[in-house]
């Protein structure tokens, strides 16, 4: 007879709860989107100045800020290009708002 340890069935729960939530998660505020630019920027500056190159993992830091600054703009712009900016593409061709 086979028997689950009452840890691993607690880890089980854990594990769904948390996927749950993270699921949850998609829907981003402003503030939240500023604070991811500004944490990735300064991320790639103090590796510029602490290690005077930049890594492969910064590389993406500029595509990134880009898709998120996009996504602000797109999101949360109170002026008239509000329109076009949802139902146009990304620079990497990527559909965003579709």
């Amino acid at each position: 007879m086979r028997t689950t340890s009452p840890s691993a069935l607690q880890r089980a729960a854990f594990s769904t709860a948390r996927k749950h939530l993270s699921n949850e998660n998609n829907i981003r505020i402003a503030k939240e989107i500023r604070d991811s630019l500004g944490v990735t920027l300064r991320g790639r500056v103090a590796e510029e100045i602490f290690f005077n190159h930049l890594s492969t993992g910064a590389s993406n830091d500029l595509r990134k800020v880009a898709r998120l600054a996009f996504m602000y703009v797109a999101a949360f712009s109170p002026g008239p290009g509000v329109f076009l900016a949802r139902h146009c593409e990304h620079p990497n061709h990527e559909a965003i708002w579709k």
